[in-house]
């Protein structure tokens, strides 16, 4: 596996290994990626309110569909 911050690529990867994963192509991983890994940088613009409780769904919705 290539060391890599992008989620989804790092889901792909799994995916390749469990299909379960497949079960997440629905799901909008990149702005876990967005949110999670990029906001980390200064260059990235303030993320509100309603972006973070999407993003959390996300996250919530990605821990109901693989456990």
């Amino acid at each position: 596996m290539r060391k890599t911050n992008d989620i989804a690529n790092i889901l792909k990867d799994c995916g390749r290994l469990d299909n379960d994963f497949s079960k997440l192509k629905k799901i909008n991983i990149n702005k876990l990626t967005e949110y999670g890994v990029n906001v980390r940088y200064d260059d990235i613009p303030f993320i509100n309110s309603d972006t973070a409780k999407e993003t959390i769904s996300i996250a919530e919705q990605v821990g109901t569909d693989l456990f």
